[in-house]
This record gives C-alpha cells, sequence and structure tokens, in this order.
C-alpha cells in the first residue's frame, strides 16, 4: 500500500467499505458475498446451478463500521442479500466516486461461486496468505491505475476484523495522517505452551495480567 495524492493505494475484500482517507469523509460498508467459512444460516444455489452456504448476518456490519470508525474514518453500511454478480458491480459503479478507499468482506474464497471474485478477477488480485484466521486476501482497484483503490477481506467476521487489523488499520491511519499509526505494543511472558499450524502466523486471544498472558479460548475463527 502507498500513500498517492491523499488516497490510500492498494495492490491487493463480499461486504464492500468504501473509505474516505479525509476525516471529513466516509467509508462505505456493502455486503456482497460468502465464504466456505460462512455457515450462518441455510444454503442456496447459484446462477450455474451450484450451491453456496448464505452470506453471515448483517449483524457483523457494524462491527466493521465500527472498526472503521475506531481506526479515525467515517463509514457507511450498504448492504447486499444476494450473491449476483450483476448486483454487486452495480452497487459498487453506484458508490465508487464517492469512495476513497473500498473494502469488501467476502466471496473470496475457493468455491464454484465466489461473487467478488466473479465481478473483480480482472482488477484484483486475489492471494492465499498465510495467516489463520483470514487466508483469502485481494487487493487492486476499480477503474484502471488510477481509480479507487479496492481491498477484498474473507467473509467470516472473525476473519475480517483480523485481517483489517493486520492489513488496513494501520496504513489508513497513516493515510489520514495519525503520526502514531498503529496500536501501542507489549511484550509479555506466555503462560502456557501454544502450538500452530505449520507455515501459518495464527492469531490467537489472549488475557494480559501484568507482564504476563494467557490464551483465552479456541483458535476457531467462528468464536469472537
Amino acid at each position: 500500500m502507498e500513500l498517492a495524492h491523499g488516497a490510500l493505494r492498494s495492490t491487493r475484500g463480499a461486504a464492500v467499505a468504501i473509505c474516505r482517507l479525509d476525516l471529513a469523509r466516509s467509508m462505505l460498508l456493502l455486503h456482497g458475498g460468502h465464504d466456505d467459512d460462512d455457515h450462518h444460516g441455510g444454503g442456496g444455489t447459484g446462477p450455474s446451478g451450484g450451491s453456496w452456504a448464505k452470506a453471515p448476518s448483517f449483524a457483523s456490519d457494524p462491527e466493521r463500521a465500527a472498526a472503521v470508525r475506531e481506526a479515525g474514518a467515517q463509514a457507511t453500511i450498504a448492504p447486499m442479500s444476494a450473491d449476483d454478480v450483476d448486483a454487486f458491480r452495480a452497487a459498487l459503479a453506484a458508490h465508487a466516486t464517492d469512495a476513497d478507499l473500498i473494502i469488501t468482506t467476502g466471496g473470496v474464497s475457493a468455491g464454484a461461486y465466489e461473487v467478488v471474485k466473479d465481478a473483480l478477477s480482472d482488477q484484483v488480485e486475489f492471494v492465499k496468505v498465510a495467516m489463520q484466521p483470514g487466508m483469502p486476501q485481494g487487493a487492486g482497484t476499480l477503474g484502471g491505475p488510477d481509480g479507487v483503490p479496492i481491498i477484498t477481506l474473507p467473509g467470516n467476521p472473525v476473519s475480517a476484523l483480523v485481517s483489517f487489523e493486520v492489513f488496513v488499520r494501520s496504513p489508513l491511519r497513516a493515510a489520514m495522517g495519525h503520526a502514531e499509526p498503529g496500536r501501542p505494543r507489549r511484550t509479555a511472558q506466555l503462560t502456557e505452551d501454544l502450538t500452530s499450524p505449520r507455515g501459518k502466523r495464527q492469531f490467537r486471544r489472549g488475557v494480559l495480567t501484568g507482564d504476563s498472558v494467557s490464551s483465552y479460548g479456541p483458535p476457531a475463527s467462528h468464536h469472537l
């Protein structure tokens, strides 16, 4: 990511978040997809006849908007209810002119019908990051090199929040001119042995007590 002409530019989100990096401007959060990790609700059938798991409840969108606002930007939620490529593209086109940054969540996994991948494969680079939670990621621009930056995050709410914290929050705050864009860091002693999947960086919950930290709950992404 880089700061260019006052905007955050990314070479690498299906809810969609559209950011304004100016403190007085806003980010738009849309929902327009699903991921294989999302097991909330029933299933359905895509246009090609394939089946998918329904996307998470829109109750998770306020959490994502809260993360954006806590970082110092403004956010607007514009949910989408269907995994439809044309509807997703129309929503992007309707709001992109008012955005400095678009963040999507969901629709970026390896399923047969992933609306964000299907809609943006020619504008976004989709990758797998060796981390847990939050492996599927993507970034690019809408409308060419000088278009609106877009970051595509996983659809699982925990994965999306972790990914936002790891990849988006600090660059977003830096682009807005914050002198200390990152969170304060502390070193603490683990009270127990922990293991993580080989070849992956795993993000775990913990409870800090003085100079020691203990794990809290399982590492699964369906636990907040």
